[in-house]
């Protein structure tokens, strides 16, 4: 699935980390490989927790042990937590990383306090009944917390001042997040089992997210993108898209216990002016610093990692507007900003003007309604002997929309393929929209290729041909546009079947010895530059076993994708799951039914009517035009004296244009017999496909496309063919005709003695005479 959208917020991270607890273990989970990194374990009964990211802290409450603990998070040395506070029954804790607090709340004690963040100088601040989660907005100065005592959500200054309540007449409220995109709080009804959403103000309150019918919601946290909760009692993690209100919840992480908690984003939700490293000890950076190469070292920035300074100095620490001048700022030649202003708003920020003040990554909350299109968009030009050079075609997606701004906005694009984002086009104007497309090269590797038929499921009756359709929803690329070029660019998909074929090329077309087999060109469909938007059929029939089982069988249908061009790389390794096929079984009607021939010969038709024959010559035994499917059969004198005798001593078979002939005569005579010294056989093979020869001691059983067996016994005594047996399919029912007769869905005999020319007769002989082979007769 691709979605794109325009805004000018800022987008998830590929890998947003999720802080969480299990009640006993505190993790990070990476939402995009989900690997767990435990953090600390072996806790009584974590209910909230919370972290300080520039300093690399976490903090969480035991409710159980009375307790409120960190732990140093990243560290390169093993650390171990540190209980910091002891309490009645702490509950949700509140980091303040602006200025280094740490806010808890106490069940219990029906407070809310403030310490140091090594739980020092501690301060109470708010008294209400039973408060539980708290979250902070220190950007405006205000603490939320729930206090169910009173099912509701209430707010105060971070001093313990204005206390109000926002939000009322809710049900047993769990775990708060607040959402500074759409400065929104967001809270789970662990009663309701709902999530709930308003203003910051407590107003336009509304149910996010309803019926969740066997968990109760606790922890939640939110993205500009996603809603993230889980449930306490089934141990699961949900992500559920912002964007996308008919979407469902996505399952995207289980603990495998019955508790999941608190959930944090754990990343930086700070700006730059707060979430900075400090250089200590400045001075020498100032721009009244004038480097003494006889006592100092000039200072080099190249071993410091990309990030935001803030230079700490008792000469201050402004940044200089002016150049400072060789070797001042206690290195050679430092920089300085150019001038007052305008400063240009940061990557993935905006503001009215674009430039500071007002940059934030949230301007404006303006959203576009954008449809996505797939479509060939004009690539590099190579010259090809014979034709004017012109652009290559590429296989692109574009989203269109309309300029809301008149031209005044420029535009944040973010791609999504299944809810994750591949890349973002950053400050478009719409004049330069066209840049936006996503291209093969932004996604090809991290996601495959799919294409979907009608259906995956379907039923064919042995003999009989079902069609499955497939249409393209994303165009074929070509390496040029020229019209006499692109007739000849296209991509061709191959059909097999796994349980038969072991890789995918090896599908061989109408191979026997399957369940199904495919008519077409190549054993696949094709699709070109020129005919991608056109449902391409491919015709599938339902294989006759010869098995006469009374019973059906299913089989699998398998895509794949053979050589790809560098131009249509997006097809490679496509993934389409597997296409169910169940073959109904019809040749029942043909148990038992056998065509046989023993010399000298005596001869049962399919239906079973007995007649002798003894003629010599060649003799057309079994006819079908469908292939064309024929077997001839050889008479000759037998040699024991018997001169109204006769037997076989050849024997050929025709599949389609390919020829399989045993022979154990030299020349064939009405009064003597001549022999070869040992059979010979001969395969003239136009297509593999057309034969499955197993021969065994005396032996030979061919099998042709159609699903009829020919069974040939030669005799060790006489050297002579001693008999041959022809096992029809569903394929010849009321089709053949020839010595063995026309094989009935009834079993009805009347027209077994079907004259070549004259139809069915009476006269056993005058009818197996008509099917002598003359020269280019058939």
């Amino acid at each position: 699935m691709y979605i794109c959208f325009f805004s000018k917020g800022l987008a998830d991270n590929d890998n947003t980390l999720l802080l969480i607890s299990d009640a006993h273990t505190i993790s990070i989970i990476d939402t995009s490989t989900l690997k767990e990194t435990i953090v600390a374990e072996g806790n009584a009964y974590v209910l909230y927790l919370d972290f300080h990211y520039r300093k690399g802290l976490i903090f969480w409450s035991d409710n159980s042990a009375g307790t409120i603990s960190r732990i140093r998070y990243p560290s390169n040395k093993s650390t171990t937590a540190e209980v910091i506070i002891h309490s009645q029954t702490p509950a949700g804790v509140a980091v303040d990383t602006v200025n280094d607090f740490l806010y808890w709340a106490d069940i219990r004690l029906h407070t809310i306090s403030r310490s140091n963040l090594d739980g020092s100088n501690t301060v109470l601040l708010v008294s209400t009944n039973s408060p539980e989660d708290i979250e902070l907005d220190i950007a405006n100065g205000w603490i939320y917390y729930t206090f169910n005592g009173y099912n509701a959500i209430g707010k105060s200054r971070v001093n313990g001042s204005e206390i109000q309540t926002i939000v009322d007449n809710i049900g047993t409220t769990q775990n708060l997040a607040l959402d500074f995109y759409e400065d929104r709080i967001y809270w789970t009804e662990n009663g309701n089992r709902i999530v709930r959403s308003a203003f910051f103000d407590g107003s336009d309150s509304k149910i996010i997210i309803d019926g969740i019918s066997d968990g109760y919601p606790f922890g939640i946290a939110t993205t500009q993108s996603n809603v993230y909760f889980s449930t306490w009692n089934k141990g699961e993690l949900f992500q559920l898209f912002k964007n996308n209100a008919s979407a469902s919840n996505r399952l995207i992480y289980t603990t495998g216990t019955t508790s999941l908690m608190s959930i944090k984003i754990f990343q930086s939700t700070e700006s730059e002016c707060f979430n900075y490293v400090e250089i200590q000890n400045g001075e020498k950076r100032s721009t009244g610093y004038h480097t003494d190469l006889d006592i100092d070292i000039p200072i080099s920035d190249d071993e410091i990692d990309g990030g935001w300074y803030r230079i700490m100095s008792d000469n201050g620490d402004k940044i200089p507007s002016y150049p400072p001048g060789v070797s001042y700022c206690g290195t050679f030649y430092p920089i300085w900003l150019n001038g007052d202003g305008p400063v240009a708003c940061p990557a993935n920020k905006s503001s009215e003007s674009g430039y500071f003040p007002g940059c934030s990554s949230n301007f404006p909350k303006e959203f576009v309604q954008v449809i996505v299109k797939p479509e060939l968009a004009k690539g590099p030009s190579f010259k090809i002997p014979g034709y004017d050079t012109t652009p290559s075609l590429l296989s692109v997606f574009r989203c269109y929309f309309e300029d809301i701004s008149n031209g005044t906005y420029v535009y944040d694009v973010f791609w999504y393929i299944n809810g994750n984002n591949v890349t973002s086009k950053l400050n478009v104007p719409f004049e330069n929209i066209d840049s936006t497309l996503l291209r093969g090269n932004d996604w090809v590797g991290l996601y495959t290729m799919n294409m979907e038929p009608e259906k995956y499921d379907y039923t064919v009756i042995e003999g009989e041909k079902i069609e499955i359709q497939f249409t393209a929803t994303v165009p074929i690329s070509c390496i040029a546009s020229h019209e006499g070029l692109k007739v000849h660019c296209d991509q061709k998909f191959y059909i097999f079947q796994p349980e038969f074929d072991q890789q995918s090329f090896s599908c061989l077309n109408n191979i026997v010895s399957r369940d199904v087999v495919f008519q077409s060109q190549f054993c696949g469909i094709s699709i070109g530059t020129n005919d991608w938007q056109e449902t391409k059929t491919l015709d599938v029939y339902g294989f006759s076993d010869g098995l006469y089982n009374f019973k059906d069988r299913s089989t699998n249908i398998r895509i794949s994708t053979g050589t790809i061009s560098t131009f249509n790389d997006i097809w490679k390794n496509i993934n389409i799951p597997d296409i169910k096929v169940t073959v109904l079984d019809k040749d029942t009607v043909l148990t038992n039914r056998l065509c046989q021939s023993v010399n000298d010969p005596h001869i049962s038709t399919f239906d079973g009517r007995y007649y002798h024959f003894m003629d010599v010559g060649e003799f057309v035994m079994y006819k079908n035009d469908r292939g064309p499917y024929l077997v001839h059969a050889l008479f000759t004198n037998c040699g024991f004296g018997w001169e109204g005798s006769s037997c076989h001593c050849g024997i050929a078979i025709r599949s389609r244009n390919s020829r399989f002939v045993i022979r154990t005569c030299k020349t064939i005579s009405r009064t003597s017999k001549s022999l070869l010294d040992a059979p010979i056989t001969q395969l003239d093979s136009c297509n593999d496909n057309d034969f499955l020869i197993e021969h065994t001691g005396n032996k030979y059983k061919i099998t042709i496309p159609s699903g009829t067996e020919i069974t040939i016994t030669i005799s060790r005594w006489s050297r002579f063919i001693g008999s041959v047996t022809i096992k029809p399919s569903v394929y010849d029912i009321d089709r053949v005709k020839g010595l063995c007769g026309v094989p009935s869905i009834t079993m009805d005999p009347s027209d077994d003695y079907t004259h070549r020319t004259n139809g069915p007769v009476n006269d056993d002989q005058d009818f197996a005479r008509s099917w002598r082979f003359v020269h280019r007769q058939l």
